[in-house]
Formats: C-alpha cells, sequence, structure tokens
C-alpha cells in the first residue's frame, strides 16, 4: 500500500466520504492515473479512521509497483494536467499524472 501524507491528501485527492462525520457510506474512492508511458491505472484511495491514514490499497497498486520496479525509498509524483486539446465537444477534460 501507498500511505499518504494526511495534509497532502486533504489539500490534493478527493475527499474521502468516510472521513466526514454521518458519512460513513462509503469508505474508498476509485482515482485514475496514468503513468509516464500513458498506460491507465485505477487505484482505490481510502481513509483508514483506525491508524488516522490516507492510502492506497488494492491489487492495481501492488501491480503498479511491481510492473515499475519500485523500491523502498523510490519518490512517487503525482500530477494534475490540463490538456491543451479539445475533446470532440469543444471541451477540454484535465488528466492526472504518476510518475
Amino acid at each position: 500500500m501507498l500511505v499518504l501524507p494526511k495534509k497532502h491528501a486533504v489539500t490534493y485527492f478527493p475527499l474521502v466520504c468516510g472521513n466526514i462525520e454521518n458519512e460513513d457510506k462509503c469508505n474508498y474512492v476509485k482515482v485514475v492515473f496514468y503513468d509516464k508511458l500513458m498506460r491507465l491505472w485505477k487505484f482505490r484511495y481510502c481513509y483508514w479512521k483506525s491508524s488516522q491514514s490516507y492510502v492506497f490499497t488494492t491489487r492495481e497498486w501492488n501491480r503498479f509497483v511491481k510492473d515499475t520496479k519500485l523500491k523502498a525509498k523510490d519518490t512517487i509524483v503525482f500530477y494534475r494536467c490540463e490538456p491543451i486539446y479539445l475533446t470532440n465537444k469543444g471541451e477540454r477534460r484535465p488528466f492526472s499524472l504518476l510518475m
């Protein structure tokens, strides 16, 4: 699993409804990223009340670690990108990168 620092998780990542009083219906959010080779990665992002931490926990995260040969103390960088191209409806759609 990947543990995210709380100050960054609450600032830059989607709100996880399980961490708000009276909203215990869901305990994770699906987040989607592209890596530097533009491969799509989907992760479960959640808040663990017991440890008060935000984490990516899923088989997909384990696969990402294996495929990219991540090791202890490697750095992961997340980007939110605003594309310069337009969709077929004339709108710009942001996307997220993981490096």
